[in-house]
């Protein structure tokens, strides 16, 4: 009901209209969660708003900090929300009643909630669906989260005229954005950032910008005339339009139409202001200025704000009382924006009057990076400010004054704030100082802070120059990018103050330069030079690469495929049958009050839930195939160990963890998966889990234990577990790899691997060998050796010099001194 606030935490889907909607409908206010915010942010956010009640999605629930509202799944809980009324919700608040709230940046440390009523909503989307004409066009796309008011325009207004809504998936960024773009003809309008816009010439073939959308509305932070030049040329019939306004104005509140011949230098006025809104230019003394004289901007008007939520002092501050309206209780909100009135009517933005920033459409407030900055233990003084030492390269820089010398590293420190702020808030560079700048009167001199010297962030590393060319170009494209003057082999691109769009910046510059096209999730993937420039050369080698066929669930129909790792190990077996060789075991220490019980229905939900553990692989005329059972009751193995102290518990966990870890499974028969419990005390437990590599490897492991984890925890609550949905299963991969490994792309593996092996010797022989029995014991022994710390110092080192880890190294080592010993130049 009215002023009611339901927390919306989902992924861009129809559930996401769906709740949106339904929140306004039935009278309340929405507060948009961002999944991808830290745990800790949103902890504050829900604990600020004192929302009742989250509306979120199965897979996100998990991710949610402690809370105490209520939960309920758009994708899951439709039978539950069938039991409730179904008859029209009464009238909402009205016009005052709140619609939504959006947590910003705020310069006190915490983020501030704007409220926002229904009247200022309305009075913009209804001049939006008009001004920029939506309903003669094709709707709008969705691409940047609802915790961003800009999301508002593209999302609504088509809905208000009837017009489509295209939501864009999470994962892609403006990948999806583009390919929308190439898809659809004529969108109504788009709503995008500078930044955004900076990235389609890169990225969108001029003939599609012509048709894609007959307006680009542009928001977030300053535009220049720059940025706009290839719409103008590309598609002049297309309107650009600079939309301003603060969140706690509603999205926008001031416009300007560009010329399409317009042939500018510079930034792009913010034009004038929407229907019901007014604009004044004041002094310190609240007295409007004349034409051509900076002042600061204050708006009134239908779109003003209720205020932030819970913090009546900054409200008071922010929201003054209106001396021009004659309306009682009318308000004018203080921007802190610098503008000024230019003789053809139009508002010229010229900067900002405090500490606030714009970066990429984000709004940052610099006090609380810093605040977050400065809890660090090691940190005694911290400012933050936003340098642009290049044209279009504005980025955070973080300036540190230790308790001592040294002080943190910025992996440290970037660690640090990115468990407690949004990716874009985390700075780029950080600058280790002994003391801040200060002006006469005592203030920090942020002018006087130096430019960050990337000498001194290479300081403490060794430098690996590029090896090859296609590195070579690749070191000077991150470089340009980054605005750094050198990039070494193992660096990583989001360390060096990379972001997803500087990492579109990128791949432009590598399809240019090389003409190949590597996919924005490469770059997150392989973030170093040395990683990245394999997936160039391979692109280059193979001209075009086979396109693999979609991934998607394959019916369970009789027996299925093994995929190629599958039968490998199952023919292993068939080899050398009853052998414990391929167990994968792990043992999980457990202290606390455990329910053995819940454990065990964790246990079984776990198996129900991943058919790999319900998976057996029986042998039919010689051929395997993976059988999938409908359910599988395993059993929680419980051990009750009377040891009299702490060396015989040791000793007894270990040897029933060795005789666990070698007993061997039948593939044919299952299940390939065991668990035992070691019980000591009511607080202290062992749980040993061992499955057969065939159906698990060391990484499914972690994800075992951690759901494992999950579902007890549910169980012990006596509530319903809400893991995520498994759309694809190792089956559904098994197929695909079968239907698309085949025929010539199978061909082409094969011939590579034949071409790399041919002449290879058959066998390591080294002259310390005794005959080889006809059949292996695989008796032997582990002789444990300690190096010296100078030499694994010196090791160490040398890796990094190479780029490779610690294991590659000895590996590599391991590998001469056979070659030294066997006298073969090639060691199988």
């Amino acid at each position: 009901g009215p002023e009611v606030l339901v927390g919306l935490c989902v992924e861009r889907s129809l559930e996401l209209v769906v709740g949106l909607l339904g929140i306004l409908k039935a009278g309340g206010a929405y507060l948009p969660l961002d999944p991808s915010y830290p745990e800790e942010r949103l902890a504050f956010m829900l604990e600020d708003s004192g929302t009742p009640i989250i509306l979120t999605q199965q897979q996100l629930v998990a991710g949610l900090p402690k809370h105490r509202a209520q939960v309920l799944l758009l994708d899951a809980d439709w039978e539950r929300i069938a039991r409730n009324r179904g008859d029209k919700p009464e009238r909402g608040g009205g016009p005052e009643g709140l619609a939504y709230v959006i947590y910003t940046s705020g310069s006190t440390g915490k983020p501030n909630g704007v409220m926002i009523p229904h009247r200022g909503l309305v009075n913009y989307l209804v001049w939006c669906a008009q001004a920029y004409d939506v309903a003669s066009g094709r709707g709008a796309p969705v691409h940047s989260s609802i915790s961003f008011d800009l999301t508002i325009t593209g999302l609504f207004s088509p809905l208000l005229v009837g017009q489509p809504v295209v939501v864009l998936p999470e994962r892609g960024g403006i990948d999806v954005l583009v390919d929308a773009l190439e898809r659809n003809d004529s969108f109504s309008l788009v709503k995008i950032t500078p930044a955004h816009l900076e990235l389609l010439p890169r990225l969108l073939r001029p003939e599609r910008a012509a048709g894609s959308a007959r307006a680009l509305v542009i928001g977030g932070e300053a535009l220049s005339w720059a940025a706009l030049s290839f719409f103008q040329r590309s598609a002049p019939a297309t309107r650009l339009i600079n939309e301003y306004g603060p969140t706690e104005t509603v999205v926008g509140c001031c416009v300007y139409d560009a010329p399409a011949d317009a042939s500018r230098t510079g930034p792009v006025p913010i034009g004038r202001p929407i229907a019901n809104t007014r604009l004044y230019v004041l002094d310190a003394h609240l007295q409007p200025v004349p034409i051509n004289v900076p002042g600061e901007l204050y708006i009134g008007g239908a779109g003003v704000g209720r205020g932030y939520r819970n913090r009546p002092a900054l409200t008071a501050e922010r929201f003054r009382p209106d001396p021009f309206s004659d309306e009682p209780g009318a308000r004018l909100y203080k921007t802190g924006d610098l503008c000024r009135w230019m003789a053809d009517g139009n508002l010229d933005y010229l900067g900002r009057a405090d500490h606030q920033v714009k970066l990429r459409g984000f709004r940052i407030e610099l006090g609380e990076v810093e605040s977050v900055l400065s809890q660090h233990p090691s940190v005694r003084q911290a400012v933050v400010v936003a340098r642009e030492d290049g044209p279009g390269e504005k980025r955070l820089v973080a300036y540190v004054v230790g308790h001592e010398a040294p002080g943190p590293g910025s992996g440290e420190l970037r660690s640090h704030l990115q468990s407690r702020l949004p990716d874009y808030m985390v700075p780029a560079a950080f600058v280790e100082l002994p003391s801040l700048p200060l002006t006469p009167n005592g203030k920090v001199d942020r002018k006087a802070l130096p430019l960050p010297d990337p000498a001194a962030t290479d300081a403490g590393r060794d430098f690996e120059a590029p090896r090859t060319p296609v590195e070579e170009v690749l070191a000077t494209l991150w470089a340009q990018v980054l605005g750094v003057p050198r990039v070494s082999l193992s660096d990583n691109f989001f360390d060096l103050g990379g972001h997803s769009l500087l990492a579109m910046q990128v791949l432009g510059r590598v399809r240019t330069a090389f003409g190949v096209d590597v996919p924005l999730r490469a770059l997150f993937e392989t973030p170093t030079v040395a990683a990245l420039a394999p997936l160039v050369e391979a692109a280059l080698r193979d001209g075009t690469t086979p396109t693999a066929p979609a991934l998607v669930p394959v019916p369970r129909e009789g027996l299925l495929p093994l995929s190629f790792a599958q039968q490998r190990l199952w023919l292993l077996d068939r080899l050398e049958p009853d052998s414990p060789l391929y167990n994968v075991p792990a043992a999980v220490h457990l202290e606390g009050p455990l329910n053995a019980t819940a454990l065990e229905q964790a246990l079984r939900a776990l198996v129900q839930r991943h058919e790999a553990l319900r998976t057996t692989f029986p042998s039919i005329e010689g051929q395997a195939h993976q059988a999938i059972a409908p359910e599988l009751a395993v059993h929680l193995h419980t051990v009750q160990l009377h040891a009299p102290d702490e060396s015989a518990w040791r000793d007894e966990v270990q040897r029933l963890a060795k005789r666990e870890a070698q007993t061997p499974f039948d593939l044919g028969r299952g299940p390939l998966l065991r668990a035992t419990l070691l019980r000591r005390s009511e607080q202290e437990h062992v749980l040993l889990l061992t499955l057969h590599h065939i159906v698990s490897d060391g990484w499914s492991l972690g994800v075992l234990i951690r759901e494992l984890g999950a579902l007890h925890g549910a169980f012990l609550a006596d509530r319903a577990p809400s893991l995520p949905s498994l759309p694809i299963q190792y089956a559904d991969y098994a197929m695909w790899q079968r239907q698309w490994l085949s025929g010539d792309v199978l061909k082409t593996q094969l011939a590579w691997w034949k071409q790399h092996l041919a002449g290879a010797p058959p066998a390591l022989e080294l002259p310390t060998d005794r005959p080889r029995p006809s059949m292996r014991s695989h008796r032997g022994s582990v002789l444990p050796v300690v190096l010296p710390r100078e030499l694994t110092s010196a090791l160490t080192a040398l890796s990094r010099r190479e780029g490779s880890t610690l294991f590659m190294t000895l590996l590599a080592a391991f590998q001469l001194l056979l070659g030294r010993h066997s006298g073969q130049d090639d060691i199988v």
